[in-house]
């Protein structure tokens, strides 16, 4: 059995869409709660709205109310929030996370690119104090 951690709305910094961020928040915890976290990373489930397992039946009853309680979810917007999440449970937080940032927020991935490429510079370029410092200290270390 595989134990999830809820998240938290800081979790999900990154969706910048409060209601979005509130349904993926309210939808992941949900599954968690129903204890369904593995039935849905092993299953394929072809409907969270219409066509629930029959074996299932009362736990997603019960997941669709944990996962509407804040939004107010058409049939379309659960059913999208609930893709979302079944993505996060089979992909691992971290891993969906990444590739949220990556097909979703350029702006992020951007500022990151920039960040590396100016910490790559302070370690390469002597003329960078840092630079110096670290390089002094390194050659004090090897006499």
């Amino acid at each position: 059995m595989y134990i999830s951690k809820m998240i938290t709305e800081s979790d999900l910094y990154f969706v910048i869409d409060p209601l979005w961020r509130m349904g993926i928040l309210d939808g992941y915890n949900a599954v968690i709660k129903c204890d369904l976290v593995d039935y849905i990373k092993q299953m394929e489930i072809k409907s969270f709205m219409f066509e629930t397992p029959v074996d299932k039946k009362e736990e997603f009853e019960i997941l669709y109310r944990f996962a509407d309680y804040r939004v107010g979810h058409s049939g379309a917007s659960y059913g999208m929030t609930m893709r979302i999440v079944e993505r996060i449970i089979k992909l691992g937080f971290n891993e969906w996370k990444l590739k949220y940032i990556a097909e979703n927020r350029h702006d992020m991935v951007q500022k990151i690119n920039i960040i590396n490429t100016q910490v790559k510079q302070v370690f390469s370029n002597p003329s960078f104090k840092m630079c110096r410092n670290r390089l002094r200290r390194e050659f004090e270390l090897m006499i």
